[in-house]
């Protein structure tokens, strides 16, 4: 005689998705920091000096000048720290949608055990398949799940494809009503009390504008907000999915 198949554990930890998202966002931001930060106070001196260690050039002939190869560096660095940055979007999509499908499972249809095994395999199959923005949209109709800062993504996306297919420099078919491409960054503002009520912070965006043609270069401080808005991104989106298992399935998380 057979016995009833047991019920799945299934334990949902945001603190421990949100610690590895902050982590994996605050490497990207150190190592930025570090190469960056380098090569913007290194001299034509520390340069030449570096390049003669091997004791040869592979070409000297085209062997470039230092103010040649450092926006040739810089370039590379940031399309890479960006790449990088982009590449942590799908897993936490994918975290942050099967997190609210297995609440949403718990909630309603815990009996059905074949679900997870749906949930965590043949939908996540089907969702890697789909475009990036129809994964947001199912994330923000099924769930009511979304970020605020959702809309920096776009730009974010855009300066890949500038970094990788134009030679950094803007393409018509990405300048905006107003005749130029929009970067926008999030921002922390901080207001400071008057005394009586302590320090607020709260999310802003800041804007750069670049017209047609224009090589997209970015301040120091730009490649660190570039950085710093996949982190807000993340944290916030985290944050919707939350307050929806929380409402969903009350007392059954630990908390981010």
């Amino acid at each position: 005689m057979s016995t009833p198949a047991q019920p799945q554990a299934i334990n949902i930890n945001l603190t421990e998705i949100s610690a590895r998202y902050n982590a994996g966002v605050q490497r990207l931001f150190d190592i930025a920091t570090c190469t960056v930060g380098a090569l913007r106070v290194q001299t034509e001196k520390d340069y030449q000096e570096f390049g003669k260690t091997a004791g040869y050039y592979p070409d000297g002939r085209t062997h470039a000048k230092h103010d040649q190869a450092r926006p040739m560096g810089e370039q590379w660095l940031v399309r890479n720290l960006l790449l990088e940055a982009l590449n942590m979007l799908t897993p936490l999509l994918e975290d942050v949608r099967s997190v609210a499908a297995l609440a949403d499972w718990k909630a309603k249809d815990e009996s059905n055990q074949k679900a997870p095994q749906q949930i965590l395999v043949a939908d996540r199959e089907a969702s890697l398949k789909s475009p990036f923005g129809d994964r947001l949209k199912h994330l923000r109709e099924a769930y009511s799940v979304f970020s605020y800062v959702e809309g920096l993504l776009p730009g974010l996306f855009q300066l890949n494809t500038i970094l990788a297919q134009h030679d950094g420099k803007v393409p018509k078919e990405l300048l905006g009503g107003s005749g130029e491409w929009v970067l926008g960054f999030a921002t922390l503002i901080v207001e400071k009390g008057d005394g009586k009520s302590p320090a607020t912070a709260k999310l802003g965006r800041t804007d750069r504008r670049f017209p047609l043609g224009a090589t997209v270069s970015l301040a120091k401080e730009d490649v660190l907000l570039m950085i710093g808005s996949f982190g807000f991104y993340a944290s916030t989106l985290l944050n919707s999915l939350q307050e929806y298992v929380k409402k969903t399935i009350p007392g059954q998380i630990q908390e981010a």
